[in-house]
């Protein structure tokens, strides 16, 4: 991974999820102002704009940021809150297209904070919490069908039927058939074991998929879960950006713990997106310990850029 000495993050919560009353229905058209493609602008011509429609001088850790997510760079921010990560996550769909607009947040949202994100982009973001009261066909659909550019939903939500738990997770984790001391027969055993199990489970999912899937006139089919969003092609072509919000829940050894079991297989997300999709992960600590961990979880790839900005802000 690479390292910048500034950059920018924030820390990350793992309370339920609200969804602010007008983050539910706003289904509405985009804006009629140009897209800031149309104006065959430089990067550094788009961040500007960003600034002039929000009202902020961005931070050089949030440009830096910006600059990494938009020439196709994992990142992860290592910041004090107050930085000003949701911009980072809002003002990235406006560096590109206007169908590639799907971001997916994986957070705990705080009562009003689409409110408060829809405010400061006026028309440019049309926010969306799912959570388990409208985590419903209709707005999985919805979803599906780009009608929103900012989702926020759960670690639990997201995976969907894809979540293992310890059941059908096999024997032991991979991490216990290394190191001294390891009886080699063992961890052999265990890694066939695994083997078999995540095979089974995916008959059983296929299975169980079929016995409950819907589709609907336009195509889109829908078991039950958020999933049948992210195996949607349509979906998987407009999302551009997966955010995890304090992504050291994603090490078992986290900072503060409230180390959370969907966390850890959030890589499971980042499998069913499509190759140009960036993860963006926030936290406000990070240890390497926990960075080898967390990028294996949450799915980061070898060349993750890792950004710092320390405080006060």
């Amino acid at each position: 991974m690479s390292n910048y000495p500034i950059g920018g993050v924030m820390p990350f919560s793992s309370d339920g999820l609200e969804p602010p009353v007008d983050a539910v229905d706003t289904a509405e058209t985009p804006p009629n102002e140009p897209p800031l493609e149309n104006a065959q602008s430089s990067f550094n011509e788009r961040i500007k704009l960003l600034g002039e429609r929000t009202g902020y001088k961005l931070r050089e850790g949030q440009v830096l940021a910006l600059r990494e997510l938009y020439n196709g760079k994992d990142v992860i921010l290592v910041a004090m809150t107050g930085f000003g990560k949701t911009l980072i996550m809002m003002g990235f769909n406006s560096l590109f297209n206007a169908e590639d607009r799907s971001i997916t947040v994986i957070k705990a949202i705080e009562q009003g904070q689409a409110r408060e994100s829809r405010n400061t982009y006026k028309q440019a973001i049309r926010p969306f919490v799912l959570n388990g009261d409208s985590n419903t066909l209709q707005n999985r659909h919805d979803i599906a069908r780009g009608m929103y550019t900012h989702v926020w939903t759960s670690a639990e939500i997201a995976l969907g039927d894809l979540y293992e738990d310890e059941d059908t997770q096999g024997v032991g984790d991979v991490e216990d058939d290394e190191g001294e001391g390891v009886d080699r027969s063992q961890a052999s055993q265990n890694q066939r074991k695994r083997k078999r199990s995540k095979k089974k489970l995916k008959k059983k999912i296929k299975v169980s998929r079929k016995s409950r899937t819907t589709t609907l006139p336009d195509g889109y089919q829908d078991w039950g879960d958020f999933s049948s969003v992210l195996q949607d092609h349509e979906f998987r072509r407009r999302c551009r950006l997966l955010a995890i919000d304090e992504i050291h829940i994603c090490a078992q050894d986290s900072w503060g713990g409230g180390f959370q079991p969907e966390f850890g297989q959030l890589a499971k997300v980042r499998e069913q997106l499509s190759d140009e999709a960036r993860l963006f992960g926030t936290t406000a600590t990070l240890t390497v310990k926990n960075e080898v961990e967390i990028r294996q979880s949450a799915g980061f790839a070898t060349d993750t850029i890792i950004i710092y900005q320390p405080g006060p802000y």
